[in-house]
Parts: structure tokens; sequence; C-alpha cells
């Protein structure tokens, strides 16, 4: 069963992150478009909150289609090479479009950073002090930790990985008190406690597959409302306490968006909601949009600046144009490209061996 709601979810989250690089103080309106107004700037600090349910939902995810492959042979290794062949060629593919441009000109990549980039490191998604080739792909260092660690618990039976699952929260927390200020990229990445929503998103798919559904609309009306308060009171909570709450801001929120995704799954299961159709298809591509859209956006910006844009009806047209070239060329990409290629790749992989049956009832997705 394909759940449409959590792949409407990732719509929605690449959505919210091409809305914040269009607005935030390094993005697309005001790097490229005349000095005012920026329409787009409410939208600068939202960026943080679709990661969250990128990460949420990962977790969710990776839980509910291999939740009947823990302690099987061959499950772990399995695992791992079908997240590599997903994650790794479509990053390849438009980091070599970035480095071609970067050795013609260094200051089109990266312009807000510190210049220095590790170009190793942005190849294989491993950490590193400064942005990586492609800025969004910081992101997937936590993915594949995740992945990683993941593929761990699966060498196990299930029935140990809620101890698994609770000693790498504690390590993760342990790891914010000892190394968040570490001159260590490697020591740093590991006291970001970022990986607490994947955990959160594992916890949500753990009910789900136990058919412990309670008060649907309660969490996903309950759930939303808190974060849109939180994104509405962002600045004034930041002020609290400047120095961790950024970072520990986007962990609280685990708890509402975690609520939310729980809740829409829910109704999805009892026909209660079916969100759009088309925010299915965008999810399908949410990848795509995701790698993609700081490149499109930059193209654009090239544009702007010789057109000059000013005034309401210019930045309206151009953060028009902007979401719908992002979201045309993910659509190209991922059905020409993305998609054939992975399927390829998972074919070499192989089909993972028959997995006994249990009473609940896996869920799957198209990722």
């Amino acid at each position: 069963m394909i759940l449409r709601n959590v792949q409407a979810l990732r719509a929605i989250a690449a959505l919210i992150v091409v809305a914040a690089h269009i607005g935030s103080d390094y993005g697309f309106e005001t790097r490229y478009l005349s000095p005012s107004p920026f329409l787009m700037k409410p939208w600068a600090n939202v960026g943080a909150y679709g990661v969250e349910l990128f990460f949420i939902i990962s977790g969710f995810i990776m839980v509910t289609t291999s939740w009947n492959a823990f302690g099987q042979p061959d499950a772990s290794r399995r695992f791992i090479l079908r997240r590599f062949a997903r994650i790794y060629p479509p990053v390849w593919i438009v980091s070599t479009f970035l480095l071609m441009l970067y050795l013609a000109n260094p200051h089109a990549i990266n312009a807000h950073g510190s210049g220095h980039i590790d170009f190793l490191a942005s190849f294989l998604l491993l950490p590193q002090k400064d942005d990586p080739l492609l800025t969004v792909t910081w992101t997937l260092e936590f993915e594949m930790f995740f992945y990683l660690v993941f593929a761990l618990a699966l060498l196990f039976p299930r029935r140990s990985f809620p101890i698994f699952a609770g000693t790498w929260a504690a390590l993760t927390i342990l790891g914010n008190l000892l190394f968040r200020h570490s001159a260590n990229a490697y020591l740093a990445f590991l006291g970001i406690p970022l990986p607490l929503e994947f955990l959160a998103g594992v916890l949500v798919g753990t009910f789900i597959l136990r058919g412990k559904i309670r008060a649907p609309w309660t969490f996903t009306i309950g759930g939303t409302l808190i974060m849109l308060t939180a994104i509405f009171a962002h600045d004034r909570l930041a002020a609290l306490s400047p120095e961790i709450w950024p970072v520990w801001i986007q962990v609280l929120l685990a708890i509402p968006l975690g609520a939310l995704l729980y809740g829409i799954v829910c109704l999805e299961r009892n026909g209660k909601l079916i969100l759009p159709k088309s925010l299915d298809a965008l999810g399908d591509a949410s990848y795509a949009i995701y790698l993609w859209h700081v490149p499109v956006l930059g193209a654009l910006g090239l544009v702007c600046g010789h057109l000059h844009v000013h005034g309401i009806l210019g930045h309206l047209a151009f953060i028009t144009i902007a979401f719908a070239a992002v979201i045309a060329w993910s659509l190209i990409f991922y059905h020409s490209v993305e998609r054939p290629l992975t399927r390829y790749l998972n074919g070499l992989i192989g089909r993972p061996a028959a997995l006994p049956q249990t009473t609940q009832r896996p869920v799957s997705t198209t990722d």
C-alpha cells in the first residue's frame, strides 16, 4: 500500500525548503531582485521545518519498510546498498554539474559561504567545517549516518530495537553536551542532536505498525497548530537562548511534526483524509526538488540580474516562475534520470529474500 499522505508531506517539506531559499538573506529574492518589497522574507526561517519533516518521514519510512527485516540474513547489506543507490547517484550528478560551474567561476558557488569547499567530502556526503559544494547536502550527511546506524540495527532481532534506539538517543544527547563546540568536523557533527528527529519518525512508524491508531484528527490539527505557532514565534524563541536554541528548537519540533505525521497517516488508513494526488506526484520527485532547487534558482537569478525586476508584480511574477521552474525541472529529472537509474541499480542489488509474515501490515512508499 502506498501512503499518499506521506508522499504529500514530502512534497510540502520540499516546497517549504524552496520557499525558505527564495526568501532568506542570501536567497533568490534578496540577491537577485530589486531591493523591495521582499515578499518571501517571512519564509526565511521556515526551511528548518521542512528539513525537520524530511528527517521524521525518513525515520518513519525506514522502520515501516524494514519492519520484517530485523535479524534476517543479508537484510542489513541489502538495505544499505539500496540506500546508497537511492542517495548517491543523484547527488553525484548535481554535484558534477556544480563542480564544472565552480571550475569556470568559483564565485558562482556558495556565494554566502567561506569560499572553502571540501570536494571529496561533498561527493561522499561526509561532515566538513564549511558548506559543501551543493549547500543543501549537509542534511544528507545526517541521512547517511542514520542509514548506517539503522543498517547496524537490522543485524539484530526486532525485539532488541527499542534498546538500540534508546541507546542511540542517549549517545546523541551526550554527544551534544561534549562536542557541540568542537573544531573537529566529525566531532562537531556528533554534537548536533538532529538524529533524534529520525528516531521520532521511527517511533511514529512503530505505533502505526502495532495498530495504535487513536484520535487522528486531534494529532493532525494539534501538531499543525503547534508547528505554526513555533514558526511565527521563531525569532522570539531563539532570542531566549541564542547559543543552544536554534538547533534544539528543531529537535523539539519533532514532537508536533511527529504528531502531524502520525495523525495524517492514521486518517488515510481509516479512509478519512487523503491529500491531493498532485502532491503525491510532487512527493515522488521531492528528492529531485531538494537537490536541484538551488542551481535552478541561481540560473534564474542570472536572468533577473539582466532584467532589473522590481515592484510587487515583478516580484510575484519571478517568484511564481521560480517555483514553476524548480518543479518542472525536478519532475523531468525524476522521471527521466532518477527513477530509471534507481530501478536499474536496485535490480543489480536484487530483491530481499522472502521475509516472515507478521500480524502487522507493513507500510510502503516509493522511496
